[in-house]
């Protein structure tokens, strides 16, 4: 069993579709999922961290033609619903927030120090708190590591999706993505993978943006590859960053969205109990 970890601050409306979309999707029965909060301090993302108590997660979606061309029709809020406490295992990572890059090293290191066993002989998934998610996902990235032939360089981290980035040529599944980064919504990380960021993960960084990239470079520098599967297992939904102000757009800069992929995305009404 390869556990997944969340990472989110302060966004619980968008963190309930992108759990609830999680719940919809073939599992293992035992599945661990964790969610890594950088110290929320909005008190409903809290009282949806922390409590069991009802809490407001309605959102305004967009509403355009390209939105539910690409399958996103099926993002729809819930007006309400409880808490994670009971249901899914929340971890605060530090009283401050630390941002996008030291928050998202302190996750892995946090997820590698509760699963060291399955981290070192499987590996370890990282998402966003802002995706939704084929059914067939991690059967399908599990599928992609063990494929017949071996890959040069072996595959160090496996990326779900990668945003705004055309491919003009037909690709094997996965594909190995070079040079440049490969955005964080979905990183299935190999044992091979987390030896290679070890170093990267455990030093403190004075950049707020840039993770994508700084992680990519550093699984390389460990003799491993950045692979990406095609088509994407999961598409983003963000249409406000923590990091980047944008209105959402379909192929545009400021889109942000992974051009091949494509629905059905799974949606379940409510969260799954994944204690």
């Amino acid at each position: 069993m390869m556990p997944i970890g969340v990472v989110t601050r302060n966004r619980h409306k968008y963190l309930d579709v992108t759990l609830r979309s999680l719940s919809a999707t073939r599992m293992p029965e035992d599945q661990k999922v964790v969610v890594l909060d950088d110290a929320s301090d909005n008190p409903h993302t809290k009282r949806y961290l922390y409590t069991d108590k009802f809490v407001e997660l309605k959102e305004q979606w967009p509403n355009t033609p390209e939105w539910k061309r690409i399958g996103l029709n099926v993002v729809r809020s819930r007006d309400k619903g409880k808490g994670l406490k009971g249901r899914v295992k929340v971890v605060r990572l530090a009283q401050r927030p630390q941002g996008v890059v030291n928050g998202s090293c302190a996750a892995i290191r946090k997820m590698m120090e509760l699963f060291p066993k399955e981290c070192s002989n499987e590996g370890l998934i990282m998402l966003q708190d802002d995706v939704v998610f084929n059914s067939n996902w991690m059967q399908r990235m599990v599928r992609a590591l063990i494929a017949p032939g071996k890959k040069k360089p072996p595959i160090g981290m496996l990326c779900g999706v990668r945003l705004n980035k055309p491919i003009k040529k037909p690709q094997p599944d996965p594909f190995l993505i070079a040079e440049k980064g490969c955005t964080a919504q979905c990183y299935l990380f190999t044992p091979r993978g987390l030896d290679a960021i070890r170093d990267f993960i455990t030093r403190n960084h004075k950049i707020s943006r840039g993770f994508d990239n700084k992680i990519c470079n550093a699984i390389r520098s460990g003799g491993a590859g950045v692979y990406l599967m095609h088509p994407p297992v999961c598409q983003h939904i963000g249409i406000v960053s923590m990091v980047r102000t944008w209105q959402w757009q379909w192929k545009n800069k400021k889109g942000r969205v992974g051009y091949q992929a494509r629905g059905p995305y799974a949606m379940n009404n409510g969260v799954k109990k994944f204690l």
